[in-house]
């Protein structure tokens, strides 16, 4: 996994020390370059989100807990995407599809951290492009409560209304989901399009 906090690099920002730094750093020519290099910095960085999208959501699965130490903000070195709009590379019916084969308790782990990664409010506008994906995960959720055994409708559903929709709900939220209308079409790693995925709606995991 990449470093905690996902950002690119910016040589106008770098100081020196004993005449080692870089020299000049107010001109034009200096500035121009540095502009460019991070915005190669930034665009392969985002080319690789796919790919890590794709890892995350295989952590999902396999070791839920430090897959939602991923999302938010805390003391140990795993909350590599606390502010990084990582989860909108994730197809919504591979995530959910992941989702139904998790025990209960991992289960209600997995949607509650949306309450943390979104709550923070210094973070809040890093996450705002991942907002029209959480919605589409909420209506998608909705959706299959009625497909589901008892006590994973119960567990879906209390998350949907208790953490879900009070994010949404947010006048922030309202404001992104509103006037970007979605910001165009999701960007998907090719071969995890969600279309490309099957999904037996008809069968459901034994509740623990």
């Amino acid at each position: 996994m990449p470093a905690r906090d996902m950002q690119h690099s910016d040589l106008s920002e770098l100081t020196g020390s004993e005449g080692l730094g870089f020299q000049q750093r107010e001109t034009q020519e200096f500035r121009r370059f540095s502009e460019q290099l991070a915005d190669y910095s930034r665009n392969a960085l985002e080319r690789s989100y796919p790919q890590l999208a794709k890892a995350l959501l295989t952590e999902l699965e396999a070791d839920t807990t430090l897959y939602v130490r991923r999302l938010y903000f805390n003391n140990g070195k795993e909350s590599t995407y606390y502010k990084t709009p990582i989860l909108k590379y994730i197809p919504i019916e591979n995530f959910v599809s992941t989702l139904w084969k998790l025990q209960i308790p991992d289960l209600r782990l997995a949607l509650s951290v949306f309450r943390d990664r979104y709550d923070k409010s210094n973070f809040r506008p890093a996450l705002e492009t991942e907002l029209p994906w959480l919605n589409d995960l909420k209506e998608e959720l909705q959706s299959s409560l009625n497909i589901l055994l008892p006590f994973t409708r119960a567990t879906v559903a209390n998350s949907v209304k208790y953490v879900i929709e009070p994010i949404l709900a947010d006048e922030r939220s309202v404001h992104v989901l509103t006037t970007e209308k979605f910001g165009g079409e999701q960007v998907f790693e090719e071969g995890l399009s969600s279309t490309g995925t099957e999904r037996n709606e008809a069968i459901e995991k034994p509740d623990a």
